[in-house]
């Protein structure tokens, strides 16, 4: 065998063909005979192989990551200037509606007969948020009265002066309040047929002087408060002091200081709890001198179920000046319960009460201001009220009300013309236990916007206590009181009110005549008053009081004046 190679012959194709050949000798050998073979190699074959397809997908190169580096903060100030704004924006508003002129200030002045002369006058602040203030002035006096003397001129004058300032300033949950006040009474003790002047009565020798006739009191008050705003709150509170100095023309005084609060919180929607109380501490100066102490204290519980609201609760009491058969300290069981029957229709009411009266000689004078010197001071111990009536609104038209009450007392206070003097009043009590069946009863009702009726009626019945030697009576305590009263405007024009007084059973006692009890003439009274309205501002007035003209007394020995007129103007501003 003869290979023949050439050297461009590449290496792996020899390296192909001696395998092939071995293979060959090999199956030779099988067969056990050789032969001769001749194996020529050019360099000019070509093997060509076909394409072999292949599917494959290319490894995708992961991406490389930086390291995290650490972040830099760099701070710098940077000051910026804007242009100016000069925006030239018209904003579309709805128009408000003005608000009307309020009149807070207005004087009214006018005269009568009896020499009467009136004026009036309040200032006010204005619509303020912040602060509100204002300021009262009153004169009304009379140069002459319903009893003339032929020896003393202006023998039952009388005047009225009174001055009166308050303030309010507003916070946003307080409102603090202040008032200012000075007042000045004079009246003449001209309760005593004159014909009897400066001559014996009855055994008694009195002599009038026109300096014992005149009385003088005068009243001077300060005051400060404070309250929560928002009446709404669940919590409402309010604390005030208030300080009186009172004084009359015989060195008769008294000076009393009131503190009074309250607390008022609502526990939920239907029920809550209310207390409120006043300490008085005073000292009245006349032949001696006294400190009197008044406390009390009135905790409610309120509540709401079904048809029914109730209070329940009790008056506390404490005073130093009673009378020694009574304890100082008094406990009185409150309770009282509205029905609602007929919604709006009729809401029934009952309930227990009774509290301690403050009396003091300013509270004296108010009601009857012909008192003599030397005045006791006692409070009235209304130990039991039980009551019980209805109240309710028909059609919303008419408004009623009216009530039956049993009231037990101590120390019930009564005027009577003193035993001295019978010009002069004094006080007497009655110390055991008295007794009054009251029912008073109110009619309203709205006949139009511009026309409105009612009537007011009270009827007592008194029983009283009998350990006086004096037999003491129900003096100067009326059983009947009847007022009618009606109220009409014309066009807004003309305004007209009327009203009708009844006043009867008034009882008293001359202890120099007689020893019985006697009864006064009813009290008839009718007055009427109309106001004509010029314009806004202006508007006149004429009064007319007494029309029937009956001199009646409410005071033994003290008529009253006739028919009487004031007539006058009013400017509001």
């Amino acid at each position: 065998m003869k290979f023949i190679f050439k050297n461009t012959v590449p290496k792996y194709f020899i390296a192909i063909a001696w395998l092939v050949f071995t293979a060959l000798a090999a199956q030779a050998q099988n067969d056990g005979q050789v032969e001769d073979r001749v194996v020529v190699i050019e360099k000019e074959s070509k093997i060509e192989l076909p394409t072999a397809n292949r599917n494959y997908e290319k490894i995708s190169t992961l991406p490389v990551y930086p390291k995290p580096k650490p972040q830099e903060y760099n701070f710098e100030d940077i000051a910026i200037e804007l242009p100016k704004a000069n925006p030239k924006i018209k904003v579309p508003t709805i128009a408000t509606e003005p608000l009307n002129k309020l009149y807070g200030n207005y004087i009214k002045a006018g005269f009568g007969n009896y020499g009467t002369t009136y004026l009036e006058a309040f200032v006010n602040s204005k619509r303020s948020d912040k602060l509100n203030y204002g300021l009262h002035l009153k004169h009304l006096a009379s140069a002459n009265g319903p009893v003339k003397s032929e020896t003393i001129s202006n023998f039952s004058r009388n005047s009225t002066n009174v001055v009166n300032g308050y303030l309010k300033y507003f916070t946003g949950k307080t409102t603090i309040n202040a008032d200012l006040g000075v007042a000045r009474t004079r009246v003449n003790y001209y309760g005593m047929d004159t014909k009897v002047l400066d001559a014996s009565v009855i055994g008694v020798f009195l002599i009038y002087r026109p300096l014992n006739l005149k009385q003088v009191y005068n009243v001077f008050s300060l005051g400060t408060s404070l309250e929560n705003t928002d009446k709404k709150e669940r919590l409402d509170y309010q604390l005030g002091i208030k300080y009186y100095n009172f004084g009359d023309n015989f060195r008769a005084s008294e000076k009393e200081f009131i503190v009074n609060g309250g607390v008022n919180y609502a526990l939920s929607k239907v029920d809550g709890i209310d207390v409120q109380a006043v300490l008085s501490t005073s000292k009245r100066k006349d032949s001696s001198e006294i400190s009197r102490l008044f406390f009390m204290v009135k905790p409610r519980y309120i509540f709401t179920k079904g048809m029914f609201d109730v209070q329940v609760g009790a008056n506390v009491a404490y005073t130093n000046d009673s009378v020694k058969a009574y304890d100082k300290l008094h406990f009185y069981p409150v309770v009282h319960t509205d029905i609602r029957l007929l919604d709006k229709l009729l809401t029934a009411f009952v309930g227990l009460d009774g509290e301690m009266q403050k009396n003091t000689l300013r509270t004296f004078v108010q009601e009857n201001p012909f008192l003599g010197s030397n005045i006791m001071l006692y409070h009235t111990n209304k130990a039991l009220e039980f009551y019980g009536g209805g109240k309710g609104v028909l059609g919303e038209k008419v408004d009623y009300t009216a009530k039956l009450s049993y009231i037990n007392y101590k120390n019930l206070f009564l005027f009577n013309n003193s035993i001295a003097d019978s010009s002069r009043f004094n006080v007497f009590y009655a110390q055991g236990n008295s007794s009054a069946v009251n029912f008073n009863a109110g009619l309203g009702y709205e006949v139009a916007s511009q026309w409105r009726l009612g009537i007011d009626a009270n009827f007592t019945s008194y029983s009283i206590a009998d350990k006086d030697t004096l037999k003491l009576g129900a003096w100067h305590r009326p059983t009947t009181r009847i007022n009618i009263y009606t109220t009409y405007n014309l066009k807004n024009k003309i305004f007209f009110n009327i009203n009708f007084y009844y006043i009867g059973g008034i009882k008293a006692r001359n202890f120099n005549l007689k020893k019985e009890d006697i009864t006064l003439d009813a009290a008839v009274d009718l007055s009427a008053k109309v106001e004509y309205k010029v314009s806004n501002s202006f508007s006149s007035f004429l009064e007319v009081n007494n029309i029937i003209g009956k001199k009646y007394q409410l005071l033994q020995y003290y008529p009253s004046k006739g028919i009487n007129l004031l007539l006058g103007l009013t400017y509001s501003f």
